[in-house]
């Protein structure tokens, strides 16, 4: 329940910040964000770690002096670097 609540907002504030408009690729990547999230639940540190990386990137991307539609782009790629991440991790470890 926690994974599909964190990628809600992570939805939400991208949308409210970043791209004002409904975009495909938005809603993937959070859905990608809730399936990397659901892979690394038997570690807390893991989630704790993502939760912290998603929360700096979300704060860097606000002081950044670009488009929000390029912050949008940042953002919503970040999910799928965790989801590759999360299946490096399970494959190696």
């Amino acid at each position: 329940m926690m994974v599909w609540g964190v990628s809600l907002i992570y939805f939400i504030l991208g949308w409210i910040f970043f791209t004002r408009t409904f975009r495909f690729y938005a809603l993937v990547s959070s859905l990608l964000l809730a399936i990397a999230l659901h892979n690394v639940l038997q570690s807390r540190l893991l989630v704790i770690l993502y939760i912290a990386i998603l929360a700096g990137v979300f704060f860097a991307l606000l002081l950044l002096k670009r488009s929000p539609d390029k912050k949008g782009t940042l953002y919503f790629s970040l999910p799928c670097w965790l989801l590759i991440a999360t299946v490096l991790i399970n494959v190696f470890f």
